[in-house]
């Protein structure tokens, strides 16, 4: 098996933050529905659909990780948005890596999964806590990692599922001090993911940020995942009057 890494849903926010940063690290092949900006001479870049399965058979050929970012990520979206990209396409990626025999999918899930423990102002919040969606976007992801354990029971497939926070630059409004995930923090956490030796696990993504509420401890246990960035550092700066989604107000 090669050490090239599939990175999907590119183009995206995440993507287009994360991607770059793993150019020295891995063989990178790249898919999105829209064109990839900026690519350097070496890196495979793939454009369609995750649910042409003639392409994605293509795109998990001979890669060693698959990195699932791919998706409608508004929490405002309705459940009919949420079908094609957020449930039959995380089901047909997993399904395709698990097929062409790819050791590793790691799934890009988010914090509306867990959103109601924030929105009721719960600290110390465990991810192997049951998952409390405040959202139709947050429950595709529940979704997505309930798919992920199936394959990981049921086949050779290991994944893991980071359920991001804020995923800027830089942190935004007084939710973005909360649960900012900074972009080198970011590239180290999904580093890690790809290269831990597990089964299956569900972990928060987020910088070390000061007025974070969630247990970072067992992304640190189990990939080795040791934040450096802290959003406080950026407070000063930080336009507290910016709003997070409508799903997670009161949160902070």
């Amino acid at each position: 098996m090669s050490s090239r890494v599939l990175i999907t849903g590119a183009a995206g926010i995440v993507g287009s933050a994360l991607w770059p940063r793993l150019t020295d690290t891995f063989d990178l092949r790249l898919l999105d529905l829209r064109a990839v900006a900026d690519v350097p001479a070496g890196v495979d870049v793939l454009v369609g659909d995750i649910n042409d399965p003639d392409l994605l058979a293509d795109a998990v050929r001979d890669v060693s990780a698959v990195i699932h970012l791919a998706a409608v990520p508004d929490p405002a979206a309705s459940w009919t948005q949420l079908v094609d990209p957020n449930l039959n396409g995380v089901r047909s990626v997993m399904a395709a890596a698990s097929a062409a025999g790819t050791p590793k999918v790691v799934f890009a899930s988010s914090c509306h999964a867990s959103g109601l423990y924030d929105v009721d102002r719960v600290s110390n919040v465990d991810p192997s806590w049951p998952a409390r969606p405040c959202c139709p976007y947050g429950v595709s992801k529940v979704y997505g990692e309930t798919v992920g354990r199936y394959f990981a029971e049921r086949t050779d497939l290991r994944v893991v599922n980071l359920r991001i926070g804020l995923a800027w630059t830089r942190p935004l409004g007084a939710l973005g001090l909360q649960v900012w995930l900074s972009p080198d923090d970011m590239a180290a956490l999904f580093t890690a993911a790809v290269r831990a030796d597990i089964r299956y696990g569900t972990y928060f993504a987020a910088s070390a940020n000061t007025r974070l509420t969630w247990d970072l401890t067992p992304g640190m246990r189990d990939l080795g995942f040791f934040p450096k960035d802290n959003a406080e550092d950026l407070a000063h700066e930080t336009d507290l009057s910016i709003e997070g989604p409508e799903c997670y107000r009161g949160a902070v």
